[in-house]
């Protein structure tokens, strides 16, 4: 799978995992921790989430260059990144 080949819904996941990015690391510098205790753990959320759904879009959208890129890829981890990738798509779901 080529970088330029992404298409629009991926972008937009992207973006939004940018997004909240950027809210959580700023955080220390507005005050939105004094007035909302838990924004750091909802932008976070925001976050993982949003990175999460990057790679059910490029699924979504682009199946057959997906499956075999993602194939090639698993293959290539390490028992113990092979585990961590598990216990990820567990908690998630897939892709």
């Amino acid at each position: 799978m080529v970088a330029n080949q992404h298409t629009e819904a991926t972008l937009k996941k992207l973006r939004e995992a940018g997004f909240f990015l950027r809210l959580l690391a700023d955080l220390s510098n507005d005050g939105v921790v004094t007035r909302e205790p838990e924004a750091a753990e909802f932008y976070a959320s925001a976050f993982l989430s949003a990175a999460r759904a990057v790679p059910w879009a490029l699924h979504k959208e682009r199946t057959a260059e997906w499956n075999a890129w993602i194939d090639g890829w698993r293959s290539r981890l390490s028992d113990s990144d092979r585990e961590i990738w598990k216990f990820l798509v567990d908690q998630a779901g897939r892709p």
